[in-house]
């Protein structure tokens, strides 16, 4: 049977922020339990705790986490959440846990990277596609030629469609309303990837190749989806406005994938993992 990764306790030292690797709120003033035991903290504010994976997959020796983005593209008259791949994040230098304090090692953000030293020669590294990803991990002997569309991709799409589960009755319900969310995994050894963190307000800059051919179509489709819907919805208190939408259209390019139409009356299309 597959392990679960190893994990490492630890403080974020800075409130929750976009880029941040966190997920679990502690209260404030109170010790950190770990094993069983209570250590003090300097912090007196709330902070932000997570267990890190330590045991992370890897990309040529070096750490990479994937960046996909959900789109709530409508709220009212009925809810409906879009899913895309995204691109892979990898760190420029090779993974180690001498240094847990090296950022250029354990934080795959390109807020951090962009600061490396060899981040001018070697920035085309630090972003790669999900093609890269899959080519990648098959060279190295790790995934099967399908395993991203197969089994990550799937697997993905659950968790995102749990996290919009999970919150969608705290949204602001109203017509017109939108977002694009950015949702961040890491992968563990065992290729079994681990949310770490939901962006508000994701990063859109461009860096690299990959998300200079990326972004702007995703853009460009957030925007398509949302002023169609925005157009059949304005005038409309049904769900027949949201029902009008091509989704199948949307499946037939690379842009977004349905995780879940209100409209439908489904919590979401049938996804299997393996």
């Amino acid at each position: 049977s597959e392990q679960g990764p190893q994990t490492l306790p630890e403080i974020s030292a800075e409130r929750a922020s976009a880029g941040d690797e966190t997920s679990t709120e502690a209260q404030s003033g109170v010790a950190l339990e770990i094993d069983g035991k209570f250590l003090p903290t300097q912090y007196t504010e709330s902070r932000i705790v997570q267990e890190y994976i330590r045991d992370p997959a890897l990309l040529n020796n070096r750490k990479f986490d994937i960046r996909c983005y959900m789109l709530i593209a409508s709220t009212k008259p009925e809810f409906l959440a879009l899913f895309h791949d995204g691109y892979v994040r990898c760190s420029l230098s090779e993974y180690t846990e001498d240094n847990l304090s090296d950022n250029f090692v354990h934080l795959t953000n390109a807020a951090v990277q962009k600061k490396h030293a060899s981040f001018k020669d070697r920035g085309e590294d630090a972003i790669k596609s999900m093609d890269d990803l899959q080519q990648i991990l098959t060279e190295q002997g790790q995934a099967g030629p399908t395993w991203v569309s197969q089994t990550l991709r799937p697997k993905l799409q659950l968790i995102c469609r749990e996290v919009f589960l999970a919150s969608k009755d705290k949204l602001i319900r109203r017509k017109g309303q939108f977002e694009l969310l950015g949702l961040d995994f890491v992968i563990d050894s065992c290729l079994n990837p681990w949310l770490l963190e939901v962006n508000s307000n994701p990063a859109l800059w461009i860096h690299s190749s990959v998300q200079r051919k990326l972004l702007p179509e995703l853009v460009k489709h957030t925007l398509e989806v949302v002023l169609e819907l925005h157009e059949k919805i304005r005038d409309s208190s049904n769900s027949e406005a949201v029902k009008a939408i091509d989704l199948a259209s949307l499946s037939e390019t690379d842009s977004f994938s349905v995780l879940y139409d209100g409209a439908a009356d489904v919590a979401a299309p049938t996804i299997s993992v393996s």
